[in-house]
């Protein structure tokens, strides 16, 4: 090996590190932080997707079991559009991991769909509406059955 080859990779290991991160998603410009809980009834409604949309573009989110949801544009741009954006939120959507011994196949797409537990006012027909800030903010969704 020669004597500047050792010093070179370290130098080029520590920009790739420098530029790229630890695998942390960087924040999207135009964007903000946005995370927060879903509930339904007082409940964490685990699994619920969030999506946030606006002229700028749409971000997306997964609640995990306790609720928790933190917004992501892609794998490696996190945040969501500042301003006025639209929420929708559902639970029918399945993902890869998803047990599909609890979905139903839709015969008309072929695809496993899970069972919508947020009521029809939050849907596409009524959504909620927020304004996200540039500072950021946690965004709660408390959604009721009635």
């Amino acid at each position: 090996m020669h004597k500047l080859s050792r010093p070179l990779t370290v130098a080029t290991l520590f920009l790739t590190v420098a530029t790229f991160g630890c695998g942390k998603p960087a924040m999207r410009p135009g964007f903000a932080e946005a995370h927060g809980t879903v509930t339904l009834d007082g409940q964490p409604l685990a699994g619920a997707h969030v999506t946030f949309e606006n002229e700028k573009g749409t971000s997306f989110a997964v609640a995990d079991s306790a609720g928790n949801y933190v917004a992501e544009y892609s794998r490696t741009l996190k945040g969501a559009p500042i301003g006025k954006n639209r929420i929708l939120i559902s639970t029918k959507v399945a993902t890869p991991g998803d047990d599909q011994s609890t979905m139903t196949l839709n015969p008309k797409t072929g695809e496993y769909e899970k069972t919508e537990l947020v009521p029809a006012k939050y849907r596409k027909d009524a959504p909620i509406e927020i304004d996200v800030t540039a500072d950021g903010a946690p965004y709660n969704f408390e959604l009721t059955s009635k």
